[in-house]
């Protein structure tokens, strides 16, 4: 797509593949030396992961030389990913399956957090909802948490998925954002935040 910021010299820029065959623009950070596998980072934006004004390659380069593999993708249909975008609709589906890319890269130790706000903090919520089990820890900033129906102009016979933080801890899995069936987490456990009752 046009509008793209020049790419980050620093990152290794690469196509991951969806389930449906498009493919997300994802840069690729590793601590240097190379060394062990290690956790990652997972950031999921639709608002150019070369900009300026999201700062990315700065916080890659905080996050690498504290250890970490950053993973920065374009959602779906923006800047140069592939596939057309549309607010919400696939982040639970693709975030799943840059979790799975993430998981099966040599360098991974099968450990993701993810991080980010505004949008990028709903794609947290939507990859959480799939109960993937690399995913185990995410820190959404400044971004809803209660997703009505009627949102981008759809109406009560076209729902867009709900995600409420309250169902990740009830039930370690958000029902209707279409991941998983209604019946939960697959190893049945619950998820627990921090101050949720033991």
């Amino acid at each position: 797509m046009t509008g793209a910021a020049p790419l980050d010299p620093r990152a290794d820029a690469r196509l991951v593949r969806m389930r449906d065959g498009v493919r997300l623009a994802t840069d690729v950070y590793l601590p240097e030396p190379p060394g062990p596998r290690r956790p990652a980072i997972l950031i999921r934006l639709p608002y150019d992961k070369s900009g300026r004004s999201t700062f990315m390659p700065a916080i890659a380069h905080y996050l690498t030389a504290n250890g970490f593999a950053v993973v920065i993708q374009d959602v779906r249909g923006k800047f140069r990913s592939e596939g057309v975008a549309e607010p919400f609709v696939n982040e639970a589906a693709d975030g799943h399956d840059a979790l799975d890319w993430i998981v099966s890269q040599p360098w991974s130790n099968g450990i993701v957090g993810m991080s980010g706000d505004s949008y990028y903090g709903f794609t947290q919520w939507a990859a959480a909802s799939t109960g993937h089990p690399a995913l185990r820890a995410m820190v959404p900033r400044a971004t809803g948490s209660r997703f009505f129906l009627g949102l981008a102009g759809r109406g009560p016979s076209d729902p867009v998925p709900r995600v409420d933080p309250a169902d990740v801890r009830r039930q370690g899995v958000v029902r209707g954002a279409g991941a998983l069936p209604p019946a939960g987490r697959r190893d049945g456990r619950t998820a627990r935040c921090a101050g949720d009752p033991a």
